[in-house]
């Protein structure tokens, strides 16, 4: 990689942060870099850049309660970048997720070779709404409705 390419890239990390939180469609996202510690830039080339995305559910919920009952259906169906790479309860909430370490993209700046993108923090906020549209539309392909208008 160009030493202004990497110069670009170091700023654009720095730039976007390593956390972000919204709601979308009554649902929790966040996306976060695998790496929240203290001194993150300190020989930052070492860390882990790339981002996450998660779907934050409560497990009591009906939502939440069908996910962790229907994983298999979840991580076979749901279509987002890399495949589903995290589901599991913590807190009381099911976090489910993907992240942008893949094969094609830049994690870390340590190895840099081949053909590559980075994923940057738009890219990971729009995947992590199309991981919310795939799980309220799986989910909602599944309920069985009973009389009545919903």
């Amino acid at each position: 990689m160009g030493e202004e390419i990497f110069n670009e890239l170091e700023k654009k990390i720095k730039d976007e942060g390593n956390i972000h939180i919204f709601a979308y469609r009554g649902i929790i996202g966040l996306i976060m870099r695998p790496h929240l510690v203290h001194n993150i830039y300190d020989n930052w080339k070492d860390k882990l850049i790339h981002w996450c995305g998660y779907a934050l559910i409560p497990a009591k919920t009906a939502l939440g309660k069908w996910i962790l009952e229907n994983e298999n259906k979840i991580e076979n169906e749901i279509n987002v970048h890399g495949g589903i790479t995290l589901l599991k309860v913590e807190d009381d909430i099911v976090w489910i997720g993907f992240d942008t370490a893949h094969s094609e993209d830049f994690f870390t700046l340590k190895y840099t070779v081949g053909n590559k993108t980075y994923k940057d923090k738009e890219y990971v906020i729009k995947e992590t709404k199309k991981l919310i549209d795939e799980i309220l539309r799986v989910y909602r392909g599944n309920i069985k409705i009973i009389g009545g208008d919903v």
